[in-house]
C-alpha cells in the first residue's frame, strides 16, 4: 500500500469523522459566545451609572474576550480530530489483510532503499507475517538479503530493519507522523470545509 492510499484513507476517515464532530465544536463555540453576551449584559446593567460610551466598551470587550475562549476551544477540538483521524489510520493499516500489509511493508522498504539487514517486529506481525515477510522482501528487493530477528519491538506495526548499528525506522507510526504536516491541512480542510 502506497502513500497515495495512505492518504485516501485518511481523508475517507477525515470525512467520516468530520460529519460526526464538526456541530459539536460549533454549538460549544456558540454556547461559549452566548454566556458572555449574557455576562456582559449583566456588567452593563450593573454598570447603568456609568457613561454610554463606558457600557459599549464593556460589552465589546466582554465579546472579545468569549470571542477569543471560543476560538481557542474550537481550535482544540480540531486538533483532536485531526489526530484521531492519524490514529484511525494507523488502525487501519495495521488490520489490513495480511498480503496487502506484507505489500505496504515491502514498498515501505523500498522506499527507504534498504537491501538488507535484520528484520524487528512486533509480537503479532512476528507470529503471523514474519516468515512471508522476509521471503517477499529477499524475492523483491534486488539484492535483498533480510533475516528475520527474534527480537520483538513495542511499534503498533511495520518494521524495522537493523543494518549493523543503523535503524531503518519502518514502524507505521513513523510513516504516519512524517507524513503528518503534508497531510493535517488537507485533513482539517474535508473535516471543518475551512
Amino acid at each position: 500500500m502506497g502513500v497515495e492510499k495512505i492518504t485516501s484513507r485518511i481523508l475517507f476517515e477525515a470525512e467520516n469523522i468530520a460529519e460526526n464532530t464538526i456541530s459539536e465544536a460549533e454549538k460549544k463555540c456558540e454556547t461559549i459566545l452566548e454566556e458572555a453576551k449574557a455576562r456582559g449584559k449583566e456588567i452593563v446593567e450593573a454598570a447603568e451609572k456609568d457613561s454610554k460610551t463606558e457600557k459599549k466598551n464593556i460589552l465589546e470587550r466582554g465579546t472579545s474576550v468569549a470571542d477569543i475562549d471560543g476560538r481557542k476551544l474550537v481550535l482544540e477540538q480540531k486538533q483532536k480530530y485531526i489526530k484521531t483521524c492519524f490514529d484511525k489510520a494507523v488502525e487501519k493499516i495495521v488490520s489490513m489483510d495480511e498480503d496487502k500489509y506484507i505489500k505496504f511493508l515491502v514498498d515501505t522498504v523500498k522506499d527507504g532503499n534498504c537491501r538488507s539487514g535484520e528484520v524487528i517486529l512486533n509480537e503479532k506481525d512476528l507470529n503471523s507475517i514474519g516468515e512471508n515477510l522476509v521471503k517477499r522482501l529477499n524475492e523483491e528487493i534486488g539484492n535483498g538479503d533480510f533475516k528475520l530477528s527474534g527480537n520483538i519491538s513495542k511499534i503498533k506495526g511495520g518494521l524495522l530493519i537493523k543494518s549493523g548499528s543503523v535503524y531503518m525506522n519502518g514502524s507505521v507510526e513513523t510513516v504516519i507522523d512524517e507524513k503528518y504536516s503534508d497531510l493535517a491541512a488537507e485533513v482539517a480542510a474535508i473535516l471543518f470545509d475551512d
